[in-house]
Protein backbone atom coordinates (compact mmCIF):
# COMPACT_ATOMS: atom_id res chain seq x y z
CA UNK A 1 0.00 0.00 0.00
CA UNK A 2 0.93 3.80 -0.81
CA UNK A 3 0.65 6.11 1.86
CA UNK A 4 -2.80 7.65 -0.02
CA UNK A 5 -3.83 3.64 0.67
CA UNK A 6 -2.94 3.90 4.08
CA UNK A 7 -4.62 7.03 4.98
CA UNK A 8 -8.11 6.23 3.68
CA UNK A 9 -7.66 3.14 5.39
CA UNK A 10 -7.42 4.53 8.60
CA UNK A 11 -10.22 6.66 7.70
CA UNK A 12 -12.39 4.00 7.02
CA UNK A 13 -12.79 3.19 10.64
CA UNK A 14 -12.56 4.59 14.11
CA UNK A 15 -9.25 6.74 13.89
CA UNK A 16 -7.50 9.49 16.23
CA UNK A 17 -6.07 12.64 15.10
CA UNK A 18 -2.94 14.06 16.81
CA UNK A 19 -1.12 17.29 15.79
CA UNK A 20 1.85 18.43 18.03
CA UNK A 21 2.95 22.07 16.91
CA UNK A 22 4.50 25.51 18.14
CA UNK A 23 1.90 28.29 18.70
CA UNK A 24 4.22 30.69 16.86
CA UNK A 25 5.14 28.93 12.94
CA UNK A 26 8.93 29.17 11.85
CA UNK A 27 9.01 27.43 8.64
CA UNK A 28 12.65 26.91 9.58
CA UNK A 29 12.63 26.08 13.19
CA UNK A 30 15.01 22.68 13.09
CA UNK A 31 17.24 21.46 10.93
CA UNK A 32 15.52 18.49 8.55
CA UNK A 33 18.74 16.57 8.97
CA UNK A 34 17.95 16.57 13.24
CA UNK A 35 14.23 15.75 12.44
CA UNK A 36 14.84 11.96 12.32
CA UNK A 37 17.14 11.79 15.38
CA UNK A 38 14.75 13.79 16.75
CA UNK A 39 11.65 11.29 16.76
CA UNK A 40 14.41 8.56 17.25
CA UNK A 41 14.93 10.43 20.88
CA UNK A 42 11.48 10.81 21.89
CA UNK A 43 9.75 7.66 20.74
CA UNK A 44 7.61 6.27 23.97
CA UNK A 45 8.01 2.40 23.97
CA UNK A 46 6.01 0.96 27.15
CA UNK A 47 4.42 -2.07 25.42
CA UNK A 48 5.79 -3.27 23.34
CA UNK A 49 4.95 -1.15 20.27
CA UNK A 50 6.32 2.62 20.07
CA UNK A 51 4.46 5.42 19.89
CA UNK A 52 4.81 6.74 17.10
CA UNK A 53 5.80 3.61 15.08
CA UNK A 54 9.37 4.19 14.34
CA UNK A 55 11.50 1.00 14.33
CA UNK A 56 11.13 -1.73 11.15
CA UNK A 57 12.68 -4.38 11.39
CA UNK A 58 13.09 -4.84 8.02
CA UNK A 59 15.12 -1.59 7.56
CA UNK A 60 12.65 0.06 5.13
CA UNK A 61 13.59 3.85 4.20
CA UNK A 62 11.20 7.13 5.80
CA UNK A 63 10.27 8.86 2.83
CA UNK A 64 11.72 12.62 2.87
CA UNK A 65 9.74 15.07 2.18
CA UNK A 66 10.65 18.98 1.18
CA UNK A 67 10.77 19.97 4.90
CA UNK A 68 10.82 17.01 6.89
CA UNK A 69 10.42 13.11 6.74
CA UNK A 70 7.19 10.47 6.67
CA UNK A 71 6.33 7.04 7.84
CA UNK A 72 3.08 5.09 7.20
CA UNK A 73 2.67 1.12 8.16
CA UNK A 74 -0.13 -1.54 8.15
CA UNK A 75 0.22 -4.46 9.75
CA UNK A 76 -2.44 -6.46 11.61
CA UNK A 77 -4.14 -3.95 14.03
CA UNK A 78 -1.61 -1.08 14.01
CA UNK A 79 -1.61 1.20 10.96
CA UNK A 80 -0.63 4.62 10.90
CA UNK A 81 0.82 7.46 9.11
CA UNK A 82 2.65 10.15 10.99
CA UNK A 83 4.54 13.40 9.20
CA UNK A 84 7.36 15.84 10.71
CA UNK A 85 8.86 19.21 9.38
CA UNK A 86 10.81 21.61 10.17
CA UNK A 87 8.56 23.57 11.52
CA UNK A 88 8.33 21.09 14.88
CA UNK A 89 4.93 20.31 13.54
CA UNK A 90 3.77 16.30 14.20
CA UNK A 91 1.00 15.09 12.63
CA UNK A 92 -0.03 11.89 13.44
CA UNK A 93 -3.35 9.40 12.31
CA UNK A 94 -3.34 6.49 13.74
CA UNK A 95 -5.70 3.82 13.24
CA UNK A 96 -8.44 2.26 16.63
CA UNK A 97 -6.39 -0.43 17.19
CA UNK A 98 -9.92 -2.22 19.08
CA UNK A 99 -12.00 -1.38 15.08
CA UNK A 100 -8.77 -3.77 13.21
CA UNK A 101 -8.94 -7.45 15.91
CA UNK A 102 -10.09 -9.87 13.55
CA UNK A 103 -10.12 -11.99 16.74
CA UNK A 104 -11.05 -10.35 19.72
CA UNK A 105 -10.47 -13.63 21.76
CA UNK A 106 -7.41 -13.05 22.84
CA UNK A 107 -8.09 -9.85 24.14
CA UNK A 108 -7.73 -8.91 27.82
CA UNK A 109 -11.68 -8.57 28.72
CA UNK A 110 -14.54 -9.65 29.76
CA UNK A 111 -16.98 -9.67 27.04
CA UNK A 112 -16.39 -12.53 25.10
CA UNK A 113 -15.63 -12.27 21.19
CA UNK A 114 -19.31 -12.98 20.03
CA UNK A 115 -20.46 -10.36 22.51
CA UNK A 116 -18.79 -7.81 20.26
CA UNK A 117 -19.02 -9.29 16.85
CA UNK A 118 -20.51 -6.41 14.64
CA UNK A 119 -20.52 -3.84 17.35
CA UNK A 120 -17.71 -0.74 17.83
CA UNK A 121 -16.06 -0.76 21.14
CA UNK A 122 -13.32 1.04 22.55
CA UNK A 123 -11.33 -0.21 25.84
CA UNK A 124 -10.78 1.58 28.53
CA UNK A 125 -7.18 0.86 29.23
CA UNK A 126 -6.38 1.22 25.78
CA UNK A 127 -7.58 4.56 25.67
CA UNK A 128 -5.96 5.68 28.66
CA UNK A 129 -2.31 4.74 27.99
CA UNK A 130 -2.98 5.85 24.21
CA UNK A 131 -3.66 9.09 25.45
CA UNK A 132 -0.91 8.49 28.09
CA UNK A 133 1.73 7.52 25.09
CA UNK A 134 0.42 10.61 22.89
CA UNK A 135 1.60 13.25 25.75
CA UNK A 136 4.22 11.62 27.19
CA UNK A 137 5.58 11.88 23.75
CA UNK A 138 4.99 15.42 23.35
CA UNK A 139 6.79 16.13 27.14
CA UNK A 140 9.86 14.22 25.39
CA UNK A 141 9.16 16.69 21.99
CA UNK A 142 9.80 19.46 24.13
CA UNK A 143 12.46 18.44 26.29
CA UNK A 144 14.50 18.69 22.28
CA UNK A 145 13.80 23.03 22.70
CA UNK A 146 12.08 22.72 19.44
CA UNK A 147 9.63 25.17 21.10
CA UNK A 148 9.64 28.28 22.66
CA UNK A 149 7.01 29.00 25.43
CA UNK A 150 3.98 27.35 23.92
CA UNK A 151 3.04 24.07 22.54
CA UNK A 152 -0.52 23.23 21.25
CA UNK A 153 -1.28 19.87 21.59
CA UNK A 154 -4.89 18.48 19.51
CA UNK A 155 -5.94 15.53 19.71
CA UNK A 156 -9.44 14.26 18.06
CA UNK A 157 -10.80 10.83 18.12
CA UNK A 158 -13.58 9.74 15.03
CA UNK A 159 -16.35 7.58 14.68
CA UNK A 160 -17.71 7.50 18.10
CA UNK A 161 -21.21 7.19 17.20
CA UNK A 162 -22.82 3.81 19.17
CA UNK A 163 -19.54 2.93 20.05
CA UNK A 164 -19.26 0.98 23.16
CA UNK A 165 -17.12 1.45 25.94
CA UNK A 166 -15.73 -1.78 27.17
CA UNK A 167 -13.68 -2.88 30.38
CA UNK A 168 -10.23 -4.56 28.54
CA UNK A 169 -8.63 -5.68 31.53
CA UNK A 170 -9.52 -9.11 33.54
CA UNK A 171 -8.39 -7.46 36.41
CA UNK A 172 -11.13 -5.02 36.80
CA UNK A 173 -14.96 -5.02 36.66
CA UNK A 174 -16.66 -4.69 33.69
CA UNK A 175 -19.75 -2.44 33.26
CA UNK A 176 -22.60 -3.39 35.11
CA UNK A 177 -24.68 -1.74 31.73
CA UNK A 178 -24.10 -0.75 28.44
CA UNK A 179 -22.23 2.30 27.88
CA UNK A 180 -22.77 3.65 24.55
CA UNK A 181 -21.57 6.80 22.70
CA UNK A 182 -24.53 9.03 20.87
CA UNK A 183 -22.11 11.20 19.71
CA UNK A 184 -22.28 11.76 15.76
CA UNK A 185 -18.88 14.44 15.96
CA UNK A 186 -15.41 13.40 16.55
CA UNK A 187 -14.73 14.08 20.27
CA UNK A 188 -12.03 16.90 20.57
CA UNK A 189 -10.06 17.89 23.31
CA UNK A 190 -10.89 20.92 24.58
CA UNK A 191 -7.59 22.23 25.79
CA UNK A 192 -5.12 22.42 23.56
CA UNK A 193 -2.27 25.62 24.19
CA UNK A 194 0.18 24.41 26.97
CA UNK A 195 3.33 25.72 27.96
CA UNK A 196 5.77 23.65 27.57
CA UNK A 197 6.58 24.06 31.76
CA UNK A 198 2.83 22.67 32.19
CA UNK A 199 3.61 19.45 29.77
CA UNK A 200 6.87 18.88 31.11
CA UNK A 201 5.43 18.57 34.80
CA UNK A 202 2.20 17.47 34.49
CA UNK A 203 1.92 14.86 31.32
CA UNK A 204 0.13 12.37 33.00
CA UNK A 205 -1.80 14.56 34.48
CA UNK A 206 -3.19 16.09 31.67
CA UNK A 207 -3.50 12.72 29.27
CA UNK A 208 -5.57 11.80 32.60
CA UNK A 209 -7.90 14.50 32.23
CA UNK A 210 -8.13 14.23 28.36
CA UNK A 211 -9.37 10.48 29.34
CA UNK A 212 -11.93 11.59 32.00
CA UNK A 213 -13.04 14.23 29.03
CA UNK A 214 -13.83 11.42 26.31
CA UNK A 215 -15.06 8.95 28.98
CA UNK A 216 -18.10 11.41 29.63
CA UNK A 217 -19.14 10.89 26.25
CA UNK A 218 -19.74 6.89 27.38
CA UNK A 219 -22.13 8.61 30.01
CA UNK A 220 -19.21 7.39 32.56
CA UNK A 221 -19.22 10.60 34.74
CA UNK A 222 -17.58 9.41 37.83
CA UNK A 223 -14.93 7.15 37.01
CA UNK A 224 -12.39 5.82 39.74
CA UNK A 225 -9.69 8.68 39.21
CA UNK A 226 -7.39 7.54 41.86
CA UNK A 227 -7.58 4.04 40.83
CA UNK A 228 -6.93 4.89 36.71
CA UNK A 229 -3.75 7.21 38.30
CA UNK A 230 -2.53 4.19 39.39
CA UNK A 231 -2.73 2.27 36.70
CA UNK A 232 -1.47 4.86 34.47
CA UNK A 233 1.84 5.42 37.10
CA UNK A 234 2.40 1.59 36.88
CA UNK A 235 1.99 1.71 32.68
CA UNK A 236 4.76 4.73 32.53
CA UNK A 237 6.92 2.84 34.39
CA UNK A 238 6.65 -0.18 32.16
CA UNK A 239 4.93 -2.64 34.91
CA UNK A 240 1.37 -3.22 33.27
Amino acid sequence: MNKDDIIKKIKSKGYWEINIHPDIYNSQRIKKQRIKEIIRSTIVELRGWDYPHFRDSKGEPYPTILNGIEKFIDWSNHIEFWRMTQSANFYHLLALREDWNEDVKYLNIWSRGDELKGKKWIGVFNTLYTLTEIFEFAKRLVRQNIFDTNIIIEVKLYDLENRILVVDSFNKHPFIWERKARIKEPWNYHKNLFSVNDVLGRADELALDAFIDLVYLFEWNNPPVESLKNDQQKFLQGRI
